[in-house]
């Protein structure tokens, strides 16, 4: 009778774990976390639709014949228009120089020529003291920098380029911004090394911000409230840009960003280059697609890093 109990007492038992194993079983199979909208960080890649951060990334140094084309192509930029140039930088704040500005004309798809960056400034446009290989070497870079740093699957126009400048004169730290709209990016190449006197910052939001709260801190993209992040999604990651000249540096598109009071006691101007996906490829790029010219080259760093 004692075996008899033992045994029975032993099957039960085994019978008690094996049914609360499996209601345990059933209970993680049939777990779903409630889900919440939060922002998705970075993007992986070009594809989808999927809402981006933003941010930068390096993508080589320009080689030096494309670096002695930009440094002469700035000075006779900032030669042919020296009143406007002065006094824009006695404003004390970064401005833009631009060569070339799509039209919005016609839905925004047709080109003019290159504007003149000092609007209502009688100096002549860059379409007006560039020589025909002058405006051909610039525009063969443009394209080329654009195919280089863009993927391929993107739809795109080109946008504009020209030269941002940073003065040594100026005290003014720029507001966090989108340029124009989440889907206008730029490839910039700095003239001079960026260095933490004069950087670059891009504004990162928490992964636990919500999209409605983020679109309602993106209303005015010339003023993004920060704050409003920080209060909504409990931080905000703030990023410096730093880099060597001539290397090319693409921010992606809608990142948040401005520029810096500038303590480094020189001028920090950059070449840009700039593309808006608006549904039409660029007629700079139609004729030789996504690939490079042949004497488009980046310098060989390998043997210093």
């Amino acid at each position: 009778m004692f075996l008899f109990n033992r045994t029975v007492l032993f099957l039960c038992a085994v019978a008690y774990i094996w049914t609360e194993a499996a209601y345990g079983t059933s209970i993680v199979r049939q777990w779903i976390e409630p889900s919440r909208k939060v922002f998705v960080p970075m993007r992986a890649s070009y594809e989808g639709n999927e809402q981006t951060l933003g941010g930068f990334m390096q993508l080589g140094v320009l080689a030096e014949p494309h670096q002695r084309l930009l440094q002469s192509l700035m000075q006779r930029s900032f030669d042919n228009n020296k009143k406007s140039y002065e006094m824009v930088k006695s404003a004390a704040g970064v401005f833009w120089y631009s060569l070339y500005q799509r039209a919005e004309e016609d839905g925004g798809h047709d080109v003019r020529d290159p504007m003149n960056a000092f609007h209502g400034d009688s100096s002549p446009s860059f379409s007006e003291w560039a020589t025909p290989e002058q405006k051909e070497r610039v525009q063969k870079l443009v394209a080329d920098i654009v195919k280089h740093c863009c993927h391929p699957k993107e739809n795109f126009v080109l946008d504009g380029y020209g030269f941002t400048v940073n003065p040594k004169t100026c005290t003014k730290t720029q507001k966090w911004h989108i340029d124009y709209h989440d889907d206008y990016s730029t490839v910039f190449v700095p003239i001079v090394n960026v260095t933490p006197e004069n950087r670059l910052q891009y504004l990162v939001p928490s992964t636990l911000l919500l999209r409605e709260d983020l679109a309602i801190a993106k209303a005015d993209q010339n003023n993004i409230n920060a704050d409003y992040m920080i209060e909504k999604g409990e931080s905000v990651t703030v990023r410096q840009v730093l880099g060597k000249k001539f290397s090319l540096m693409r921010m992606d598109f809608g990142t948040i960003h401005r520029g810096i009071a500038n303590r480094s006691g020189y001028d920090r101007p950059m070449f840009f280059v700039a593309v808006s996906k608006n549904g039409r490829p660029s007629c700079a790029l139609e004729k030789g697609m996504m690939t490079v010219s042949d004497d488009f080259s980046l310098q060989d760093t390998s043997a210093t890093q």
